[in-house]
């Protein structure tokens, strides 16, 4: 997926994908084998998001922060449904007091670089992203303004 250099507008589906049950199944273990856990993870994340033509944006703690293109919704719910049985089916023998739930809205944030130096990072910001946080349950949770663009394509 493309990283405007300037702040654009853009169509995009936007998912947060979270590990309920993470920090009580973490304090059983040492920091060690949470960072290799969380490591394997994000693996499994990028692997699955690249593919399907998507960009991870940010890592979160057990938390995930990923984009596709807009114009590939249908696409993108299909990769978010795969990592989500993938993943649990994972955690089942890792961490089987968890689960994988994904959120996913289609909206219009702004994308593009931000920070300075070196710390300049690809991000998305704006009112699409705060409605795709505030989406409520877990499981694979779409806004219906998702749901209506899939049905549209079908």
């Amino acid at each position: 997926m493309h990283c405007p250099e300037t702040p654009v507008r853009m169509s995009l589906v936007i998912a947060f994908a979270d590990i309920a049950g993470f920090a009580k199944h973490a304090a059983k273990l040492e920091d060690e084998e949470v960072f290799a856990w969380m490591n394997a993870f994000y693996g499994r994340v990028e692997t699955a998001v690249s593919a399907a033509d998507g960009r991870v944006v940010k890592y979160i703690g057990d938390a995930v922060l990923m984009v596709f293109p807009g114009d590939r919704a249908a696409g993108a719910v299909q990769c978010l449904a795969e990592l989500r049985n993938e993943t649990n089916a994972w955690l089942a023998d890792v961490a089987p007091d968890t689960s994988l739930g994904v959120k996913a809205h289609l909206g219009e944030p702004i994308a593009g670089l931000i920070g300075s130096g070196e710390n300049r990072r690809f991000d998305v910001l704006g009112n699409a992203v705060n409605d795709t946080a505030r989406l409520k349950g877990h499981g694979l949770i779409l806004s219906e303004t998702l749901r209506r663009a899939i049905d549209a394509d079908v």
